[in-house]
């Protein structure tokens, strides 16, 4: 793990320096050395730099608030509800563990069905809400889930 960690780095520094050699091609030394010091000040740091998340949250009710209401608003959530004895519910924690390496920028969370307050029937599980910043954009509950999880929605992130 941590050897990923470090080569993801490593990507990114290169293509952070690979950034900076177009731009000192297209706007010339003066131009690219402005931009890199503009690029320093903590307001623009702040804009630049999205938070990562690379793993799925474990949240109980609380937490699951909590998370949704501090999401920025351009960062994408996608929490499971689950329980551990339903067949696509497991499917859909494998699923979430591999996509939260994968796309890195988005929340995957997931919840149990028993902490998340019971706010559907469990036969519904397992259910998925997908956010955007704070506000929910879809709902999917049953046999919607892993279908979209699996076909639709790495479309959406490419």
């Amino acid at each position: 793990m941590r050897g990923e960690s470090s080569n993801s780095i490593v990507q990114e520094k290169c293509e952070e320096e690979d950034l900076d050699e177009i731009e000192k091609e297209l706007f010339g030394e003066v131009v690219s050395a402005q931009v890199c010091k503009e690029r320093q000040k903590p307001e623009v740091l702040k804009k630049i730099v999205k938070r990562r998340y690379g793993d799925v949250l474990e949240l109980d009710e609380e937490e699951y608030a909590n998370t949704i209401t501090t999401l920025e608003d351009d960062v994408f959530a996608v929490i499971h509800i689950y329980t551990t004895f339903v067949k696509d519910c497991t499917l859909i924690n494998r699923m979430m563990e591999e996509y939260a390496q994968k796309y890195p920028f988005v929340c995957f969370a997931k919840i149990t069905w028993e902490d998340s307050n019971k706010p559907f029937p469990e036969k519904s599980l397992p259910g998925l809400l997908i956010y955007k910043g704070d506000c929910m954009v879809k709902s999917l509950f049953g046999s919607e889930a892993l279908p979209f999880l699996k076909d639709i929605f790495p479309g959406l992130l490419n």
